[in-house]
């Protein structure tokens, strides 16, 4: 067992352009306490923790202040740093993050969500219990609060909270919700291209091709409801973009196979969205009621995104780097 262990957290900022600040402030309340409770299991006081901001560096100071006024609790657990990449993206900003670190362990976390308790000493574990540990992985699901929100929890990719274990220990890398060792993730940064959420599939591919031993302890974290309309459609289509550019990267770079792949994956969600609506509603506490306009939507939303993913395998459509537009945005 290593007691002591140094762990810093990065907090990339790329989704609070999509929540309200309260909500973001609920989650560094949340890590306020946790740290404490970290700390009287003699993990190491003081953490650091790295906000990225994709501004100029003009804007980290008024950020500080904000998140220093807004949560004291927090001011007194850790030490902040707010880091500056302009117009950088999500991956590239956690990865100014995990460069900036300087502790044995990181821990990685997204602005949009929120732990349960527990979570972080869960989380950090793994290397407490093993010196060779290097990958600890969390489980993230989806909050809801309303009919879309819960047809939105069945049908994403997170795994439902309550879901059986078999489904959650086979869970895949959601940066969202993990933490590795320092030296070997600086040595495994994110490699960064188009994609939206692509770079997390290539790393968990690593981890797998280098025989990596996972740990996938209780640290469970909840996502907050993807809102709006805009949001969903955009988060729709850039999903099939994503999906494209998986299969190209990870299975074949055939334009015929890259062509094809969108029908079969397009049947399969389809059958997988009416499948866990009607099983699985009783999760999340969706009516039956709401079932029809629950396939619906997910019926829409995969649609949507197997005609993306084939007009970017045939060429109708080109590559470029996703961003949240700003339509979408507080959407």
């Amino acid at each position: 067992m290593q007691p002591n262990l140094t762990y810093s957290i990065v907090i990339e900022t790329d989704n609070l352009t999509t929540i309200p600040w309260d909500e973001f402030s609920e989650l560094l309340d949340i890590l306020g306490e946790q740290i404490q409770e970290a700390t009287k299991l003699a993990y190491s006081p003081q953490p650091e923790i790295f906000f990225v901001l994709a501004d100029e560096e003009t804007a980290a100071s008024a950020f500080l202040d904000e998140v220093t006024s807004k949560n004291p609790a927090l001011a007194q657990q850790a030490h902040f740093q707010v880091l500056c990449v302009p117009n950088g993206r999500y991956y590239e900003l956690k990865n100014a993050g995990i460069c900036a670190t300087s502790s044995d362990i990181v821990v990685l976390c997204d602005s949009d969500v929120i732990p349960e308790p527990g979570w972080l000493c869960n989380l950090l574990s793994p290397f407490r219990e093993e010196e060779d540990a290097i990958a600890s992985l969390g489980c993230s699901y989806l909050l809801h609060d309303d009919w879309l929100s819960k047809a939105l929890a069945l049908f994403w990719f997170f795994p439902l909270r309550d879901e059986d274990e078999k489904v959650i220990s086979k869970r895949p890398l959601l940066v969202n919700n993990c933490s590795f060792r320092r030296e070997w993730l600086l040595d495994h940064l994110f490699s960064i291209n188009d994609g939206f959420k692509v770079d997390c599939s290539l790393l968990y591919r690593e981890m797998i091709s280098e025989g990596i031993k996972i740990h996938r302890p209780p640290a469970y974290a909840g996502h907050q409801p993807l809102r709006g309309w805009r949001f969903l459609a955009w988060r729709a289509a850039v999903t099939g973009r994503d999906m494209d550019r998986k299969y190209e990267l990870i299975k074949s770079a055939s334009r015929i196979k890259r062509i094809l792949y969108p029908f079969r994956r397009s049947f399969t969600q389809f059958r997988r969205v009416l499948i866990r609506i009607v099983t699985k509603r009783r999760l999340v506490g969706l009516p039956i009621w709401h079932v029809p306009s629950a396939i619906a939507i997910g019926w829409w939303f995969y649609f949507l995104a197997g005609w993306e993913q084939f007009k970017l395998a045939t060429g109708i459509t080109r590559s470029a780097p996703e961003h949240i537009p700003e339509w979408v945005e507080h959407s």
